[in-house]
């Protein structure tokens, strides 16, 4: 059920290939997969949540696709999906992720931002590789605190369009079962 006070936020068009989910907004594409299409061990990726922070670039191109890391290290590396595949371990993991977001439009003061109900929610078979051994070829110095990621996304910060990114503390990035994922399903 989505709260009347809700109804409003909504939008009603559809995602191609992401038939039933609940459109939470459009620019950027936020949508959340109704608990009755959650009934599955691994969740189906035309039924996975999505959540965009800023506009999600338009296709990309696996094949000219490139991981840089760069900035304090040692050996700055450029790594491609077949670079990542033949030089480093191939993992899969069976992983859900939730958003932190999940139920903050039931909140009793609604924060401004995504109206999230309770399905922002999905389980994946993820498969990448390891991070920690593509950190220790970069090598970063010694000290090293936090690394950044730095995603294709765009969106509009105090009225400039910024690149979205997040930090991972070294300890965690360097964790064995930390993954760098490629493919996912």
């Amino acid at each position: 059920l989505i709260p009347a006070a809700l109804a409003d936020d909504l939008k009603d068009f559809r995602i191609e290939g992401k038939d039933g989910l609940i459109v939470l907004g459009d620019r950027p594409v936020n949508a959340e997969t109704p608990a009755n299409l959650l009934d599955d061990r691994v969740t189906p990726t035309a039924r996975h949540f999505i959540r965009n922070n800023g506009n999600p670039p338009d296709a990309v191109d696996p094949a000219s696709w490139t991981l840089v890391v760069d900035g304090e290290v040692e050996t700055p590396l450029e790594l491609t999906i077949d670079d990542l595949k033949s030089r480093f371990e191939v993992v899969t993991q069976q992983l859900t992720l939730e958003c932190a977001g999940n139920g903050r439009a039931m909140a009793e003061t609604r924060p401004l931002s995504q109206p999230w109900l309770h399905e922002a929610v999905g389980t994946s078979a993820w498969t990448g590789t390891p991070l920690a051994p593509i950190l220790r070829d970069a090598e970063p110095p010694e000290g090293t605190l936090e690394i950044v990621f730095e995603g294709e996304d765009r969106g509009v910060e105090g009225g400039s369009e910024a690149a979205y990114e997040r930090s991972l503390p070294i300890d965690e990035a360097l964790r064995d079962d930390i993954l760098l994922a490629y493919e996912m399903n």
